[in-house]
């Protein structure tokens, strides 16, 4: 079984998991996006793809990333996770094998889209 060859010693990178709120924006009724820290964790993270896309007329680089951590149910694609300067936007969530022992994320890293 999968779950039981990852070795504790992968989770090498310290990550934050957050997650978005609206804070007002003092008229109008409109909000800006604010992402606060909902928790520090250990992961593995691997690269797995690179591409470049055309976007408003700017060539921008996209890579996608698989990160395992331990299991959490609070997880979903509508956080992301933080190392340092570096933004996952999370595009995942996938209980390995249904054993809720460990997540893993399917990530974009960049700018929020």
């Amino acid at each position: 079984m999968l779950c039981d060859k990852i070795k504790p010693s992968r989770f090498r990178h310290r990550v934050t998991l957050q997650s978005e709120s609206r804070v007002a924006d003092g008229g109008g009724g409109g909000g800006a996006p604010v992402w606060s820290d909902q928790a520090t964790i250990w992961a593995d993270i691997q690269p797995i793809s690179g591409r470049e896309i055309l976007h408003s007329q700017m060539l921008q680089g996209r890579v996608t990333h698989r990160i395992i951590t331990r299991y959490r149910s609070s997880v979903t694609t509508a956080m992301r996770l933080a190392k340092g300067a570096r933004l996952f936007n999370i595009r995942a969530v996938i209980n390995m094998e249904e054993r809720n022992r460990y997540l893993e994320i399917m990530c974009e890293e960049g700018a929020a889209t």
